[in-house]
């Protein structure tokens, strides 16, 4: 339902940057706060605007800190 991004660590080489951190929240009908890491990738046009974006996270996380 909420979340924060919590970032651990960012890398920007060329046209492309990657964001590594976690997201810390509670899904939508608990109060229990869970904690996910999660990766961004970006790939960026010679105009700095996002052509490719991908987010990576590992959701079957989130029941197994619900129990």
């Amino acid at each position: 339902e909420d979340c924060t991004h919590v970032e651990k660590s960012r890398l920007l080489q060329g046209n492309r940057a990657v964001w590594e951190g976690t997201v810390e929240g509670h899904p939508k009908g608990s109060s229990k706060v869970v904690k996910l890491p999660i990766v961004f990738i970006f790939d960026f046009d010679p105009q700095g605007k996002a052509r490719e974006t991908r987010v990576y996270v590992d959701n079957h996380l989130i029941g197994e800190q619900l129990k």
